[in-house]
Protein backbone atom coordinates (compact mmCIF):
# COMPACT_ATOMS: atom_id res chain seq x y z
CA UNK A 1 0.00 0.00 0.00
CA UNK A 2 2.69 2.24 0.76
CA UNK A 3 4.89 1.64 -2.01
CA UNK A 4 1.64 2.07 -4.50
CA UNK A 5 1.43 5.65 -3.02
CA UNK A 6 4.50 6.47 -3.23
CA UNK A 7 5.13 5.57 -6.55
CA UNK A 8 1.92 7.27 -7.65
CA UNK A 9 2.87 10.25 -5.71
CA UNK A 10 6.18 10.10 -7.55
CA UNK A 11 4.97 9.11 -10.98
CA UNK A 12 2.49 12.43 -10.81
CA UNK A 13 5.06 15.25 -10.76
CA UNK A 14 7.63 13.01 -13.31
CA UNK A 15 5.31 12.89 -16.37
CA UNK A 16 4.71 16.64 -16.20
CA UNK A 17 8.47 17.31 -15.48
CA UNK A 18 9.63 15.54 -18.29
CA UNK A 19 6.58 16.58 -20.69
CA UNK A 20 8.35 20.35 -19.87
CA UNK A 21 11.57 19.07 -20.17
CA UNK A 22 11.06 17.37 -23.12
CA UNK A 23 8.85 20.34 -24.85
CA UNK A 24 11.72 22.88 -24.11
CA UNK A 25 14.61 20.43 -25.65
CA UNK A 26 12.05 19.76 -28.69
CA UNK A 27 12.27 22.90 -29.34
CA UNK A 28 15.57 23.73 -29.21
CA UNK A 29 16.16 21.13 -31.12
CA UNK A 30 14.03 22.39 -33.98
CA UNK A 31 15.28 25.49 -34.05
CA UNK A 32 18.55 24.10 -34.58
CA UNK A 33 17.35 21.92 -37.46
CA UNK A 34 15.61 24.58 -39.12
CA UNK A 35 18.95 26.62 -39.37
CA UNK A 36 20.16 23.78 -41.16
CA UNK A 37 17.90 24.77 -43.99
CA UNK A 38 19.69 27.91 -44.99
CA UNK A 39 22.17 25.74 -46.22
CA UNK A 40 20.13 22.64 -47.31
CA UNK A 41 17.01 21.97 -49.27
CA UNK A 42 14.71 19.38 -47.27
CA UNK A 43 11.25 19.26 -47.23
CA UNK A 44 9.02 18.57 -44.39
CA UNK A 45 9.28 14.92 -43.93
CA UNK A 46 13.09 15.23 -44.11
CA UNK A 47 12.57 17.96 -41.39
CA UNK A 48 10.46 15.03 -39.17
CA UNK A 49 13.08 12.50 -40.06
CA UNK A 50 15.92 14.87 -38.98
CA UNK A 51 14.04 15.69 -35.94
CA UNK A 52 13.25 11.93 -34.88
CA UNK A 53 16.89 10.97 -35.26
CA UNK A 54 17.70 13.24 -32.94
CA UNK A 55 14.84 12.46 -29.83
CA UNK A 56 17.44 9.43 -28.28
CA UNK A 57 19.62 12.59 -27.40
CA UNK A 58 16.82 14.54 -25.71
CA UNK A 59 15.58 11.18 -24.08
CA UNK A 60 19.23 10.55 -22.85
CA UNK A 61 19.27 14.18 -21.36
CA UNK A 62 15.88 15.24 -20.01
CA UNK A 63 14.99 11.51 -18.47
CA UNK A 64 17.86 11.68 -15.58
CA UNK A 65 17.06 15.32 -14.99
CA UNK A 66 13.53 14.67 -14.60
CA UNK A 67 13.99 11.26 -12.34
CA UNK A 68 16.56 13.05 -9.71
CA UNK A 69 14.53 16.38 -9.81
CA UNK A 70 11.44 14.16 -9.23
CA UNK A 71 12.73 11.97 -6.70
CA UNK A 72 14.00 14.65 -4.41
CA UNK A 73 10.28 16.72 -4.72
CA UNK A 74 8.40 13.65 -4.14
CA UNK A 75 10.42 12.88 -0.62
CA UNK A 76 10.48 16.69 0.04
CA UNK A 77 6.89 16.85 0.05
CA UNK A 78 6.57 13.65 2.14
CA UNK A 79 8.50 15.47 4.76
CA UNK A 80 6.50 18.70 4.09
CA UNK A 81 3.49 17.03 4.61
CA UNK A 82 4.70 15.27 7.48
CA UNK A 83 4.18 11.93 6.28
CA UNK A 84 7.47 10.64 5.82
CA UNK A 85 7.79 11.24 9.51
CA UNK A 86 4.54 9.38 10.28
CA UNK A 87 5.54 6.19 8.27
CA UNK A 88 8.69 6.25 10.02
CA UNK A 89 6.94 6.88 13.44
CA UNK A 90 4.54 3.83 12.61
CA UNK A 91 7.81 1.54 12.73
CA UNK A 92 8.31 1.30 8.85
CA UNK A 93 11.95 1.30 8.15
CA UNK A 94 13.83 3.83 5.40
CA UNK A 95 14.18 1.38 3.37
CA UNK A 96 11.44 0.64 2.64
CA UNK A 97 10.63 3.66 1.68
CA UNK A 98 13.30 3.82 -0.62
CA UNK A 99 12.59 0.76 -2.23
CA UNK A 100 9.87 1.88 -4.64
CA UNK A 101 12.41 5.08 -5.83
CA UNK A 102 15.33 2.58 -6.31
CA UNK A 103 13.30 0.09 -8.41
CA UNK A 104 12.35 2.94 -10.44
CA UNK A 105 15.92 4.10 -10.56
CA UNK A 106 16.66 0.66 -12.11
CA UNK A 107 14.59 0.95 -14.82
CA UNK A 108 15.17 4.23 -15.70
CA UNK A 109 18.94 3.39 -16.09
CA UNK A 110 18.56 0.25 -17.91
CA UNK A 111 16.55 2.79 -20.47
CA UNK A 112 19.68 4.84 -20.54
CA UNK A 113 21.98 1.94 -21.53
CA UNK A 114 19.81 0.61 -24.44
CA UNK A 115 19.25 4.45 -25.23
CA UNK A 116 23.28 4.71 -24.66
CA UNK A 117 24.62 2.03 -26.33
CA UNK A 118 21.98 1.11 -28.93
CA UNK A 119 19.24 4.25 -29.89
CA UNK A 120 22.41 7.03 -30.22
CA UNK A 121 25.19 5.80 -31.97
CA UNK A 122 23.16 4.18 -34.83
CA UNK A 123 20.75 8.07 -34.55
CA UNK A 124 24.14 9.61 -35.48
CA UNK A 125 25.27 7.30 -38.04
CA UNK A 126 21.89 7.54 -39.96
CA UNK A 127 21.68 11.71 -38.93
CA UNK A 128 25.41 11.92 -40.19
CA UNK A 129 24.62 10.04 -43.20
CA UNK A 130 21.11 12.23 -44.08
CA UNK A 131 23.66 14.87 -43.54
CA UNK A 132 26.32 14.29 -46.38
CA UNK A 133 23.56 12.70 -49.03
CA UNK A 134 21.92 16.24 -49.15
CA UNK A 135 24.77 18.31 -49.10
CA UNK A 136 25.96 15.82 -52.53
CA UNK A 137 22.45 16.54 -53.76
CA UNK A 138 22.12 19.80 -52.81
CA UNK A 139 20.56 21.69 -55.66
CA UNK A 140 21.88 25.40 -56.52
CA UNK A 141 18.97 27.70 -56.25
CA UNK A 142 20.49 30.90 -57.63
CA UNK A 143 18.50 33.41 -59.85
CA UNK A 144 20.17 36.43 -61.88
CA UNK A 145 19.56 39.81 -60.28
CA UNK A 146 21.30 43.02 -59.68
CA UNK A 147 21.95 42.36 -56.01
CA UNK A 148 24.32 39.24 -55.05
CA UNK A 149 23.05 36.33 -53.28
CA UNK A 150 24.85 34.30 -49.84
CA UNK A 151 25.16 30.83 -49.63
CA UNK A 152 26.47 29.52 -46.25
CA UNK A 153 30.07 31.91 -46.54
CA UNK A 154 29.45 32.76 -49.89
CA UNK A 155 28.55 35.42 -51.63
CA UNK A 156 27.08 35.04 -55.51
CA UNK A 157 26.06 37.90 -58.17
CA UNK A 158 24.81 36.17 -61.42
CA UNK A 159 24.09 38.71 -64.01
CA UNK A 160 22.54 35.92 -66.21
CA UNK A 161 21.24 32.36 -65.93
CA UNK A 162 22.92 30.22 -68.61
Amino acid sequence: MLKKYLINNFLSSFFILFFILFVVSSMVLLLAISNMTAVLKIDIGEFLYLYLLSLPEIIFYTLPLSFFITSAISISKLFENSELITVLALGISPKTVVKPFFSLSILVTFILLIITFFSIPTSQILYKNFFNTKKIESQFNFSASSIGQKFGEWNIFINEKK
